[in-house]
């Protein structure tokens, strides 16, 4: 597999053709929302659907920040969650 560097602080991490612009798991840990409260991205279960996590309530926003930069988080498609900075 092709490596490439997380587009916000430089480390190593594999390349995803479908996410060019993926972020590393370290940055994706530190995801606040716009008003730099912590949200965290889940799948409900092994059938996907996609749930943001603000102060425990569940909910469906895909926009956050990480160092600053706006990013977006989605559903992988096979399963699990891709945090990248905006095409």
């Amino acid at each position: 597999m092709e490596k490439t560097k997380c587009p916000i602080c430089d480390k190593e991490i594999n390349q995803l053709s479908r996410y060019p612009k993926t972020i590393c798991a370290d940055c994706g840990s530190r995801t606040l929302t716009e008003n730099n409260v912590k949200i965290d991205f889940y799948n409900e279960g092994p059938g996907g659907d996609f749930y943001s996590l603000i102060n425990d309530v569940k909910g469906n926003q895909h926009e956050c920040y990480v160092d600053g930069k706006k990013c977006y988080a989605e559903e992988h498609r096979f399963g699990g969650i891709i945090i990248q900075l905006p095409q």
